[in-house]
């Protein structure tokens, strides 16, 4: 079998050009230049791809001592570089092929067969996702009805939080690399006879074979959501502080024919529930018969008014039930003497041009970060879609203000304030003061 060595200081990316080609051909793989002139001298690959940029020795300065040893070699070099200058200077030097990355499998198949002088038929590109090389959205659906039909197991939706911002901050190019990147650690995580699939820009769907365990979910879900933190960093430096993350709704499928549709709005389902509840994290569909609580009693009442808080930090509470919390505590504050803070906090976009979706996405990566930093006894209320409404009870002013502080502080090293501004208004509630007296007064007449 024709031997091709793989050159690149990114671990990711040499597993997925070793992917795309390990069905036709012997792969090699070095991390560096040093690694890759060893190994060459040992196997003498047929052709060298290599990335150009690398630490300690380019791709250009390992060509160079290859062909001072061993003559004309057929080396084809890949980049992230956009710039003509890095095609110019590979030709230049007499690469064979140049090739940008991320590449498309399909595309890198061909011109390596085109290089090395086969025949071999490329993958049917109507029923694979040009970018990742996963099945297509039609190829995936006949995979997931047949699967859902036939065996048993779990249905997941794998959703990456705040990929938009990838995009926005470091370009779509990048963007697409963590993409191939993600596609290759859900790889990495399940079996051969799973199945996963690219369903939207930034959401992939995967059949887990024969698995129908939380514990197994959970597992599978806290891998590739570091799988994901960690390659992002090595991609993006160490610097980089997008909360990225992995959002999963997944369901059980039993052993009997099942609709593959009705499973998909399932999983879905549980996938917004995450989303809701801060991300980063997993939820398994139960239908209303299971949700049903046996015991009609006061256990029963408890569960259905939230009592248990699904989390740590503030009490998220939609704005509708947010008069009634705010003016019991309002009233506890008076009676009993005590102090309490009201914040509003405004995110405002510095462009008009901003994408909606990048706006989206940073007032509810605001919201997650107020509602984890504060205390369970802490209100918080969404009033409008870019405001955030907040009752602090027994607090005094010069600790509001270091959690104000605080706050800003944390969300300054989110990654946001390229985007958007974050506005605050303050009120202290101080029950010994007049001005509280006259307010009680008002609020009993209303």
């Amino acid at each position: 079998m024709t031997k091709i060595l793989i050159v690149d200081d990114e671990a990711m990316m040499r597993m997925v050009a070793k992917r795309i080609l390990s069905e036709q051909y012997e792969i090699l793989t070095a991390s560096s230049g040093k690694e890759a002139l060893e190994v060459y001298e040992k196997e003498k690959p047929s052709l060298v791809l290599s990335d150009i940029l690398m630490p300690e020795m380019s791709g250009f300065e390992m060509h160079d001592k290859l062909r001072s040893k061993y003559g004309d070699i057929r080396i084809m070099f890949m980049t992230a570089d956009e710039s003509q200058a890095a095609a110019d200077e590979s030709q230049n030097r007499g690469a064979v092929g140049f090739v940008r990355k991320p590449f498309q499998p399909n595309l890198l198949l061909r011109r390596v067969e085109q290089l090395l002088g086969d025949s071999v038929a490329s993958p049917d590109e109507d029923n694979s996702d040009p970018l990742t090389g996963l099945p297509s959205k039609d190829g995936l659906r006949a995979l997931m009805i047949k699967a859902c039909n036939e065996k048993s197991g779990t249905l997941m939706i794998l959703d990456i939080d705040c990929f938009k911002l990838v995009n926005d901050i470091y370009g779509r190019n990048i963007g697409d690399i963590l993409l191939q990147g993600f596609a290759e650690i859900i790889r990495a995580n399940t079996r051969s006879g799973d199945i996963i699939g690219r369903i939207s820009n930034d959401e992939f769907v995967t059949f887990i074979n024969r698995v129908s365990d939380e514990k197994a979910i959970s597992s599978i879900t806290n891998r590739i959501n570091n799988g994901l933190v960690d390659y992002a960093h090595e991609l993006m430096g160490e610097a980089m502080s997008i909360p990225l993350g992995v959002s999963v709704g997944a369901v059980y499928v039993p052993d009997s024919p099942c609709d593959y549709d009705e499973l998909f709005n399932s999983a879905d389902k549980a996938l917004y529930s995450v989303k809701q509840s801060g991300k980063h994290g997993h939820a398994v569909y139960k239908n209303q018969q299971d949700e049903e609580l046996d015991d009609g009693g006061l256990q029963r009442f408890s569960q259905m008014f939230g009592e248990v808080q699904p989390h740590n930090g503030a009490f998220l509470i939609k704005p509708e039930s947010f008069d009634y919390l705010y003016q019991f505590l309002i009233r506890y504050t008076i009676t009993y003497h005590r102090t309490a803070c009201k914040l509003l906090f405004t995110i405002v976009p510095k462009s008009p041009n901003l994408d909606a979706n990048c706006y989206a996405e940073a007032i509810t990566a605001f919201g997650d970060q107020i509602s984890s930093m504060l205390r369970k006894s802490d209100l918080i209320a969404q009033v409008q879609d870019n405001q955030y409404l907040l009752l602090l009870p027994e607090i005094t002013e010069p600790n509001a203000d270091k959690l104000i502080e605080r706050l800003m502080h944390g969300w300054e090293n989110k990654g946001f304030s390229a985007t958007v501004v974050v506005q605050y208004e303050k009120e202290m509630i101080d029950g010994d003061s007049d001005d509280v007296d006259d307010y009680a007064d008002r609020r009993s007449t209303d």
